[in-house]
């Protein structure tokens, strides 16, 4: 399954729907307000977890794109 950041922001009930019915799991409003759950997390991102959705990190990429280009060239080749 392939979800696009931006489109998060777009649409967060729709996308997050795809995602939970893509995992065969039953929807939960609660997948909506991520950011309230209370579960501990113990992985490096732990602190983003626990953020609500931010647009900063939206299209970010670009500023690097001539350093990244042979990779998207590489990756564009493997699809």
């Amino acid at each position: 399954m392939e979800v696009h950041y931006q489109d998060l922001f777009d649409d967060l009930q729709t996308q997050a729907r795809r995602i939970v019915a893509h995992c065969g799991s039953p929807w939960d409003p609660a997948c909506l307000a991520f950011q309230e759950n209370q579960a501990p997390v113990a992985t490096a991102s732990s602190v983003q977890v626990c953020q609500p959705l931010y647009r900063t990190s939206v299209d970010r990429w670009r500023k690097l794109h001539a350093e990244l280009a042979p990779v998207i060239d590489w990756l564009e080749l493997a699809v």
